[in-house]
C-alpha cells in the first residue's frame, strides 16, 4: 500500500523496474488533478503494474477500490472491434464484403458499397446521425440501427476519414446480430470477457452498479480547447450532432452515461464498463499473438493486419490528424500542428488500441508483449488521451528501456 500524499491513498503492486509508472501515477493526483484512477501494465503475460487510488465518488468520499469500475466511453470500440475480428477469424464474416451483404437495409442512401473494412477504418462516411434522437435513443440498438440505415453518408465512402463516434458501435452490433444471432454485448461477454476472466461489460448487470464510479464531465476552456469541442456548439456539424443529438446520453441529465439505464445498455461504441485491469486483460491476447488464452487466440498475421495503417489524415469528426488500423487507433504525433489540433497518441510504432472520451485508454504492443490499461473518473478535455494517460504510457515505455518519441512513436 503506497501513500501518494496525505489526501490520496494509492494501493496495489508494482514490479521492480516499473517504479517510474508508480511514481507518475502518484504525481498525477497532484500535478494533473486526478481524482480516482487505475493503471495496469502486463508484459509477456505477467502483471508488472496494478495500481488504483483516489476517490471513486468525491461527492460522498467513496474510495476507488481494487474492484472499482467506470464507463470507458470510446475505449469500448477496441472491444467491439476485437469481437468482429474473432468472427472474421472463424470465417463467419468477411471484412472486405459490403455491410449490406449481411444487413441489406444498410445499403440505402449511397451506402451499398461501404465495406466492413471501411467501417472499422472510419471511412464509411456514416459519422453521425442527422435525424433528431428522442431521449434514451442510445439504449435501443435496433432503433439506432434503423436510423443509421436511413442516413446518407457525410462524405463519399472510402474517400475521407470521419470518426464514427457512436455509429461505429451500432453498425458492428447490427452485423453481429445478423450473422451470429447474439448482440455484441452478449458476444463480448461469452467469447472474450468470460474466457479471459475480465471484469468488463458492454451492458453491466445490476450487481455491478455499486462498484461503478460516476464520471465527471471535463471543464472546457474556450481559449485552449481542441477544435473538436468548439464545433460542438454548431448543431449541424459532425461534432455538434455527436454530442447535441445523443438522446441525452452525452450531456448532463437523468438518462446519461451515469444513469443505471445507461450502464445497463449495450452501447458498443461508448458504454463499456471496466477498469485498467480489464483493459490490459482484453489486449493481452493481441499483445501475445499465437498464445492461447483460454480459447482466445489471434495469429501473428491477423494481428499485423489489425495494426497496419488503414486510414490516415485529417479527421472530419475529431478535427485533427488521425491514424487508424482496423478498428483501433495507432500512434499519431500532432505536437507540431496548430494549437487546437495538437492532441497526440504516442505509443509504439506497432502498437494499437483505443482511447475513450475523457482520457481512458487500452492498447497492445506486440513488439514488447505489452498490454496497457488506464481508467479514471475525472475526464480531460483532450481529443485523444491527454496528459495523465500519456504520462503513464511514457513511464511504461521508459521502464521497457525505450528512450525517445522524437519520431512520433516510442522507439
Amino acid at each position: 500500500m503506497i501513500n501518494a500524499s496525505s489526501d490520496v491513498l494509492v494501493s496495489g503492486a508494482c514490479a521492480t523496474g516499473f517504479e517510474g509508472v508508480r511514481d507518475q501515477f502518484e504525481r498525477n493526483f497532484g500535478e494533473h488533478r486526478e481524482i480516482g484512477a487505475s493503471v495496469c501494465v502486463r508484459v509477456g503475460g505477467e502483471v508488472k503494474v496494478d495500481l488504483w487510488g483516489g476517490l471513486a465518488d468525491p461527492d460522498i468520499g467513496r474510495r476507488w477500490e481494487r474492484d472499482t469500475v467506470s464507463v470507458i466511453f470510446s475505449a469500448t470500440k477496441g472491444a467491439a472491434a476485437t469481437c468482429v475480428h474473432l468472427l472474421a477469424g472463424r470465417g463467419e464474416i468477411d471484412l472486405e464484403r459490403p455491410v449490406a451483404a449481411y444487413w441489406p437495409e444498410f445499403g440505402r442512401k449511397g451506402k451499398d458499397e461501404v465495406t466492413i473494412h471501411d467501417v472499422l477504418a472510419h471511412r464509411s462516411g456514416v459519422s453521425a446521425i442527422r435525424a433528431p434522437l428522442p431521449e434514451g435513443a442510445f439504449f435501443d440498438a435496433e432503433f439506432m440501427a434503423d436510423l443509421i440505415a436511413a442516413e446518407p453518408p457525410f462524405f463519399p465512402p472510402g474517400q475521407q476519414h470521419g470518426y464514427g463516434g457512436m455509429t461505429f458501435g451500432y453498425i458492428l452490433d447490427a452485423l453481429i446480430r445478423r450473422t451470429d444471432g447474439r448482440s455484441l454485448g452478449r458476444y463480448f461477454a461469452e467469447e472474450l470477457a468470460g474466457p479471459l476472466g475480465l471484469d468488463f461489460w458492454i451492458g453491466a448487470p445490476p450487481q455491478v452498479e455499486p462498484r461503478i464510479a460516476p464520471m465527471l464531465l471535463p471543464e472546457i476552456d474556450p481559449v485552449t480547447a481542441p477544435e473538436f469541442f468548439l464545433l460542438t456548439a454548431d448543431p449541424e456539424s459532425i461534432p455538434g450532432l455527436l454530442f447535441g443529438n445523443s438522446g441525452g446520453y452525452l450531456t448532463p441529465g437523468p438518462r446519461n452515461f451515469n444513469s443505471r439505464e445507461g450502464h445497463a445498455a449495450e452501447i458498443a461504441a461508448g458504454g463499456g464498463i471496466t477498469n485498467a485491469r480489464g483493459l490490459a486483460g482484453l489486449y493481452e491476447p493481441l499483445a501475445l499473438p499465437g498464445v492461447d488464452h483460454h480459447g482466445v487466440c489471434f495469429d501473428s498475421a491477423a494481428v499485423a493486419w489489425m495494426s497496419t495503417v488503414h486510414s490516415a489524415g485529417f479527421d472530419q469528426t475529431l478535427r485533427l490528424n488521425m491514424r487508424c488500423g482496423l478498428g483501433y487507433l495507432l500512434a499519431v504525433d500532432n505536437r507540431w500542428r496548430p494549437p487546437r489540433q495538437r492532441d497526440s497518441l504516442l505509443i509504439g510504432p506497432d502498437a494499437f488500441g483505443h482511447s475513450g472520451f475523457g482520457g481512458t485508454i487500452g492498447f497492445a504492443d506486440p513488439t514488447h508483449g505489452l498490454s496497457f490499461g488506464y481508467t479514471m473518473n475525472r475526464m480531460s478535455s483532450a481529443a485523444i488521451v491527454g496528459r495523465r494517460a500519456q504520462s503513464l504510457i511514457d513511464a511504461t515505455y521508459q521502464a521497457l528501456g525505450l528512450g525517445s518519441t522524437d519520431s512520433g512513436a516510442w522507439r
